[in-house]
């Protein structure tokens, strides 16, 4: 068997805290792919864990429904506004949440392929080698990392201890959650006797000023280490250079919107085609996802980018697209823009401007939006003069009306006070 991929981690003293769990991690694709994406998961919490303090960061709080405090999650923790600022590179934090979401996957028991495995150990690999970029001091830093499947171990080659050790950690993973809460629960009946065990309030500020002191000596050593790290870091982004394996960013979007597809509704073979082929002016082009009703009509498309580009510069070629599906099919369909990261939504046949949107509609959703197309404009309708019925009420009204349907999605009413403002606006609504 081959050196592993993550050996380079192991002969780091700093990164001792997680660099072992990533050698397990990729020992356990041995016994299954669903064990090695857990413990993917397991690895980069510790990961996450060990950058908060090396960049100096405060955990986000999170409270229980009886407002304690508890542990921060992986998850609000990824979220974190200023760690996302830290991590300035989008396609490693992209490989983070792919690892969380694999993980999640893996452990409440969904069904894990050996090609997500891989994808998992793929980009725990990408985070540890930007780990390594920034504050690793070994010679043996490389620019890029490529994930070697050799390196894997068989299934015979794991140890019958081992692999009785990797099931145990799998089991103890997923009884984490509930262990935590049992230790919430444990740590409060102690702090209960601990508070009616309390010393005089003398020995309490002798405990309290030693703590402190305690406290001091090491906020002084947690500074210089901070300091040391900060500076490894900034002269490593000078003089080293560091890129993401390319392939694997490719993959990883392309799951990320797979993914997205499939729970919006959408499925290859069904109403979900890749790669469609499509008549524009100069010649054909390839839509890379299009989405069809039950009578395989376009309803919309697809154009995916690379995570590290704007979603929004696809938009002309994805226009040309839709037009060209126009001409076939008689009907211009929706438009998606999409890496991966961030959706936007454009409808060719509105006058609104583009705009991000959560995700991809359903089926259902996509067919609302194009019937609406052919609804009356909103001013065409005449306002109920039981309801508006004064000149400057029927302005007002008309105003809003002539905005909806020029694709505005924001109004402002401003009118004198005790004209029947509050009405007018609820008439609107």
């Amino acid at each position: 068997m081959m050196e592993s991929n993550f050996a380079f981690l192991i002969k780091e003293k700093d990164f001792q805290e997680f660099a072992p769990l990533c050698v397990q991690a990729e020992e356990a694709m041995a016994i299954s792919p669903v064990l090695a994406s857990t413990m993917a998961r397991s690895a980069l919490e510790r990961m996450v864990h060990w950058l908060y303090g090396a960049m100096d960061l405060r955990a986000p709080i999170s409270y229980g429904e009886n407002g304690k405090e508890y542990a921060p999650t992986l998850a609000s923790m990824l979220k974190n506004p200023a760690f996302r600022a830290e991590v300035t590179e989008r396609p490693i934090y992209e490989a983070m949440w792919a690892v969380v979401k694999l993980g999640n996957t893996a452990v409440h028991g969904a069904t894990t392929t050996e090609a997500e495995g891989f994808l998992s150990l793929k980009n725990l690999l990408q985070v540890a080698n930007w780990m390594d970029y920034l504050y690793g001091t070994d010679d043996d830093y490389q620019e890029s990392r490529f994930f070697d499947r050799t390196a894997v171990p068989r299934p015979g080659e794991v140890s019958t201890a081992d692999r009785k050790r990797l099931s145990e950690l799998e089991a103890s993973l997923r009884a984490k959650e509930a262990e935590e809460a049992k230790r919430e629960e444990a740590l409060s009946r102690m702090e209960t006797r601990l508070g009616e065990q309390a010393e005089s309030l003398a020995a309490k500020e002798a405990a309290l000023q030693e703590r402190d002191t305690k406290l001091a000596e090491k906020d002084a050593e947690l500074a210089r280490l901070r300091a040391e790290l900060a500076a490894r870091s900034q002269e490593h982004r000078v003089e080293r250079v560091f890129r993401i394996d390319g392939a694997t960013e490719a993959e990883t979007r392309a799951y990320l919107i797979d993914e997205a597809l499939r729970e919006a509704g959408w499925s290859r073979g069904r109403n979900l085609d890749v790669e469609v082929p499509v008549g524009i002016a100069g010649g054909e082009g390839y839509a890379d996802y299009v989405l069809y009703d039950d009578a395989r009509r376009p309803v919309a498309l697809v154009e995916a980018k690379r995570t590290s580009v704007d979603a929004q510069t696809g938009a002309v070629q994805a226009r040309e697209y839709a037009e060209g599906f126009q001409r076939t099919y008689g009907r211009l369909p929706l438009i998606f823009l999409a890496n991966g990261y961030e959706t936007w939504y454009i409808d060719p046949a509105a006058k609104a401007p583009r705009r991000r949107v959560a995700g991809f509609f359903t089926p259902e959703e996509a067919a609302r939006r194009l019937a609406a197309r052919n609804r009356k404009a909103l001013a065409t309708f005449p306002p109920r003069a039981a309801i508006a019925n004064r000149p400057y009420q029927l302005q007002a009204v008309q105003r809003v009306a002539e905005a909806a349907d020029a694709g505005r999605r924001r109004f402002l009413l401003v009118l004198a006070t005790g004209i029947g403002a509050n009405g007018k606006s609820l008439y609107v609504l």
